[in-house]
């Protein structure tokens, strides 16, 4: 049985308000495309992320200087859940506009910094990052929707300079590349080409 998490929307319907959603967590299995015929008609309703205990602790290590090997803090984990969703969902908004709302769960499952001391230096470091990730319907005869599309999504964004690492977050160019990547994939468009608006590659 798949698990769920719920989630809390605004909605607009004259008057501000919210309403409670429930998403379904990463069901697993093969990846399969959007069928061609019907990438067009996809738009995005919610995107959910959900990383590993292991891509935690590795965020955790990098970017805490309290860290304690082990242990998963909270606080670290809301705060590379939130950084994912909010750049992979800029992209994704790009790039599925369509009538037809469906949900993305994805799951972070691998998160590699470039620790070469070199790359300091020259800032030609490349950061990992990989995901799986489902398009899920809401309801239909399943209560917690069904999968209509499954991704795996892995990108290397670069982790820059001495100087691009302390003044950026490395977290968000390599969400930001997966968010691009994924557009590609499943749509095939490029939401953002490289540029002055883009800070990936």
């Amino acid at each position: 049985m798949r698990r769920a998490r719920t989630a809390f929307l605004a909605v607009a319907l004259g008057l501000a308000g919210s309403a409670c959603v429930t998403i379904p967590e990463v069901a697993d299995g093969a990846p399969f495309d959007l069928p061609a015929q019907t990438r067009d008609q996809i738009g995005l309703r919610y995107v959910m992320v959900q990383a590993t205990p292991a891509v935690v602790l590795g965020y955790s290590e990098a970017t805490d200087p309290d860290y304690r090997v082990g242990v998963i803090d909270d606080e670290r984990e809301t705060a590379l859940e939130s950084d994912v969703r909010s750049e992979v969902e800029n992209e994704l908004r790009r790039c599925a506009t369509g009538d037809r709302l469906v949900d993305a769960t994805i799951r972070v499952d691998r998160l590699g910094y470039d620790g070469r001391p070199g790359s300091l230096i020259d800032g030609n470091g490349v950061d990992e990052m990989s995901a799986l990730v489902e398009f899920v319907e809401p309801g239909g005869d399943q209560p917690e929707g069904s999968v209509i599309a499954r991704y795996r999504v892995s990108v290397g964004a670069r982790s820059g300079d001495l100087i691009e690492r302390v003044a950026g977050d490395r977290i968000s160019h390599a969400a930001e590349e997966l968010g691009r990547a994924l557009c590609m994939q499943a749509f095939g468009r490029n939401p953002r080409p490289p540029g002055i608006q883009n800070s990936t590659r």
